[in-house]
């Protein structure tokens, strides 16, 4: 019968009516009468359309089901032609969310299992299977938990074994056994190696809370008021007697209370604030000023040894608002502030709340006289007692970020042992938590201010305000890749490239083993540097001033001459990270001695630039001097010649070369090839009285991109040899020629537009030897210059990305070179000659 029944139903798209129905066809689960009878008896107890069928599949986990329905979203008989768009699209939206729920918690429970593992010192060679079908995802998940367990169980009777051997006070082996027995075994051993453990016979357990508010004493402060001394009226029942029955100090804070019930203005909010900081020990009377409908002023006294560093508890005290139940702080006034609401507070009716940044805690008059209640029997009143259990009322309303200094952190070691202060520091956040969860906490952050921060800004901003407790459970989710990724960004986030090289030389070659500061200079080559850049890295790196800063940052420990790395879930997280640590610091350092050997260098070029041109600068006047007087005395083709002659040697001025020191440091940029070859054969024409003539193949711009002093000066050498070629064997007619063209392919045939600059002469030309060699990068000199032109400008070609070819033939019968340069634009339009030399045309064959 159930075969027949499977295709019938299979067929059926009403079956989604009906999720009990549609998930046992879906499995291929046997289907008797009962099964289908309840599937379908259920569906008409509460009926479902097709769309709610499915929704409830998602909402039940069915995700593979609802997949394979989408598969035949395309078919005929398909169910979906029943659904509307909108309804579909909800239901894919449902079912990619609940995909990404199921995805997000199969990554969680694999970080906590591998997050065991390693607390268990087992390696599992490879992360658990999390893709695939869900019956491999769990059975792999079962097959990991089992030697994870395993391995748990091993250890976990080692250690047992271990602490009853040992001679441990009762509270202290307790503690290593709540550790042991949860599974938390680097915390256990750790406390199995210290010598005491601190905190368990005192903490916030001495410090009884105040009893609770009875609002049978009245709704309004006036009437509330009058059940305290002088005008008591007894007698009163014993649970409200406890309420008002208050000492000297709480008598004076009462009084003050009455002169606000019937007053409220500058001279009563003072005194009021004197009295509350009288009865916390401190008799300070600060300023108070008036704003908007309140007066704000200062309450001190809330400071305590016991407590890790509160803003509230700073010695400067914090802000005082005293106003209405209406009337909020003032945005500007400094947070966190305490708003004290001069009313009692009605029972149907919740206290005033602070708008916004969670940085105003609010005080009632009735929570202030609750405060200030007879303890319990068996406890005293003392200002201590007063200043906690204001604290834990405060405390709590106000956000993570305002209670501790974004420098500081939580610092621990205020006064109290850190054991204790973290207690402490949990109970007036209002949050519970067993020892172990104190132990671990601390054996994870190491105890370091800012780790401990952001850990517990992690850990308490998501717990419910009616459920404050910190179990286990909830250490799990800050061991996630994301948090130890941020916690190491805290303690590292600060350091310089000094510090974090001998932090990660540290982790990576004296883990859990004592070292000096000659160590770390000594291990430089372990890290991969090298002898060369090991003397630069070298000295940049102080351990004698290292070391104590990384010490004074939480991150190593000090043993008299000696380092070691921390002994904490900080240590083991820093070690992780600390050979990757180490080497980019040391390759930061090796690129900041560089750059700073290289602005040495330019710097010194720069003074040595600066003192050559002056020298220049006195020559060259003393030279122009006598040349003008030279010039005074001699005929018309002479004094044509000398002023030649001066506006040549204006060129060796000191400002030609500070002002060619500057241009060649200029960074690359487009440059007009036909621009500059144009007016740089006009100057060298007229400096030299050489004929050169300038061709241009085709409209431009031809644009390169490179420094446009590397070309001018490049191209300037090319042109004086050539003038001194033809000078050194006077053809009848001088003749140079400068022709810019393009071409499609390189000088090795690279693809792509190049511009092309070909220099001529009708010299004498280059002979075998010459050429051979100029092509071998040498240098010579046949008019006893120092011959260095040629391969000068051939190297600043090259660094601006081309070549300068020296061809066998000249068409002019002299020597023939020719400049390859990358083309930035490529010119358009047809062959059109620039006939920009002398005579213009196209240069003689």
């Amino acid at each position: 019968m159930t075969h027949p029944l499977h295709e019938i139903l299979a067929s059926w798209s009403g079956r989604w009516r009906y999720p009990r129905l549609a998930r046992a066809v879906h499995t291929g689960e046997p289907l008797d009468d009962p099964l289908v009878t309840r599937s379908i008896l259920a569906g008409l107890a509460a009926p479902l359309s097709v769309t709610e069928g499915i929704e409830q599949l998602i909402a039940d986990g069915e995700l593979a089901l609802v997949d394979d329905l989408l598969a035949e979203e395309d078919t005929a008989a398909s169910v979906w032609t029943e659904i509307p768009a909108a309804a579909r699209h909800r239901i894919e939206e449902a079912l990619a969310g609940a995909h990404r729920t199921r995805r997000a918690a199969i990554d969680q429970e694999t970080a906590t299992l591998v997050e065991r593992a390693r607390r268990a010192n087992l390696s599992l060679g490879s992360q658990p299977v999390t893709a695939g079908p869900a019956d491999d995802i769990a059975a792999a998940f079962a097959t990991t938990k089992r030697l994870v367990g395993e391995a748990e169980d091993a250890l976990r009777a080692e250690l047992l074994a271990e602490t009853r051997t040992k001679a441990l006070d009762p509270d202290h082996a307790a503690a290593v056994e709540a550790c042991i027995m949860a599974g938390e075994f680097p915390t256990a051993r750790q406390l199995l190696r210290s010598k005491v453990t601190d905190g368990y016979s005192g903490g916030p357990a001495t410090v009884a809370r105040p009893p609770l508010w009875d609002s049978a004493l009245g709704r309004d402060l006036d009437v509330v008021l009058l059940h305290y001394r002088p005008n008591v009226r007894p007698p009163l029942p014993p649970h409200l007697a406890r309420v008002t029955e208050v000492d000297s100090a709480g008598q004076e804070v009462v009084d003050t209370l009455r002169h606000l019930a019937a007053h409220l203005d500058a001279p009563t909010a003072g005194a009021f604030a004197t009295a509350l900081g009288r009865l916390l020990g401190e008799d300070v009377r600060s300023p108070v000023t008036a704003l908007e409908d309140g007066f704000a002023t200062t309450l001190v006294g809330l400071g305590d040894a016991r407590l890790p560093g509160f803003r509230l508890t700073r010695r400067a005290g914090m802000p005082l608002w005293v106003a209405g139940p209406h009337t909020p702080p003032p945005a500007d006034l400094d947070r966190p502030v305490v708003w004290f609401v001069r009313d009692v507070g009605h029972p149907e009716r919740t206290p005033p709340e602070a708008e916004g940044d969670g940085g105003t805690a609010v005080l009632t008059a009735a929570q202030l006289l609750a405060l200030l209640a007879r303890p319990a029997r068996g406890t005293v009143r003392s200002a201590p007692t007063y200043r906690i259990n204001l604290l834990r009322h405060l405390v709590p309303q106000l956000a993570h970020a305002q209670l501790t200094s974004p420098d500081d952190g939580i610092v621990l070691d205020s006064g109290a042992a850190p054991r204790e202060a973290l207690s402490w520091f949990l109970d007036l956040c209002g949050v519970a938590a067993d020892a172990v969860v104190i132990d671990i906490l601390l054996y994870e952050t190491g105890g370091h201010p800012a780790v401990l921060r952001e850990v517990l800004s992690r850990l308490l901003t998501p717990l419910p305000p009616h459920s404050r407790r910190l179990e286990l459970r909830a250490l799990d989710a800050i061991r996630s890749a994301g948090t130890r990724e941020a916690v190491r960004r805290q303690a590292l986030g600060t350091l310089d490239p000094e510090d974090r090289a001998v932090l990660g030389i540290a982790y990576t070659l004296h883990r859990a083993e004592p070292f000096g500061e000659d160590d770390l200079l000594t291990d430089l080559p372990l890290m991969g540097v090298t002898e060369e850049a090991g003397e630069r890295v070298a000295r940049q790196i102080t351990p004698a001033r290292s070391l104590p800063r990384l010490q004074t940052a939480g991150l190593l420990q000090r043993d008299k001459q000696t380092y070691t790395t921390l002994d904490s879930g900080l240590g083991a997280l820093l070690a992780e990270g600390a050979e990757t640590l180490a080497r980019e610091a040391l390759r930061e350092l090796s690129e900041r001695s560089e750059d700073a050997q290289a602005h040495a260098r330019t710097a010194l070029a720069e003074q040595a630039v600066a003192t050559i041109g002056h020298r220049n600068d006195n020559i060259v006047a003393g030279v122009i001097g006598d040349l003008r007087e030279v010039a005074q005395a001699a005929d018309g083709q002479t004094r044509g010649m000398v002023d030649r002659l001066i506006d040549q040697v204006r060129q060796l001025s000191g400002e030609q070369y500070r002002q060619a020191l500057e241009e060649y440091g200029q960074p690359p940029a487009p440059l007009d090839l036909d621009e500059l070859t144009r007016s740089l054969t006009r100057r060298v024409e007229f400096n030299t009285g050489v004929r050169i003539r300038h061709f241009s193949d085709g409209p431009g711009p031809r644009q390169v991109h490179a420094v446009r002093s590397y070309i001018e000066i490049s191209l300037e050498n090319l042109l004086v040899n050539a003038v001194q070629a033809v000078r050194s064997a006077p053809p009848d007619l001088p003749l140079i020629t400068m022709k810019v063209h393009t071409a499609q392919s390189g000088p090795e045939g690279e693809d792509g537009q190049w511009c092309v600059v070909d220099v001529e002469d009708n010299g004498p030309g280059l002979t075998d030897e010459e050429r051979t060699v100029l092509l071998g990068g040498g240098e010579f000199s046949r008019h006893g210059s120092a011959g260095s032109g040629l391969r000068s400008a051939r190297q600043m070609i090259r660094e601006s990305g081309g070549t300068v070819d020296i061809l066998t033939h000249s068409a002019l019968g002299g020597a023939h070179l020719r400049v390859w340069l990358p083309c930035l634009t490529a010119p358009a339009g047809p062959r059109t000659p620039d006939a920009s030399g002398p005579d213009g045309g196209e240069p003689p064959a």
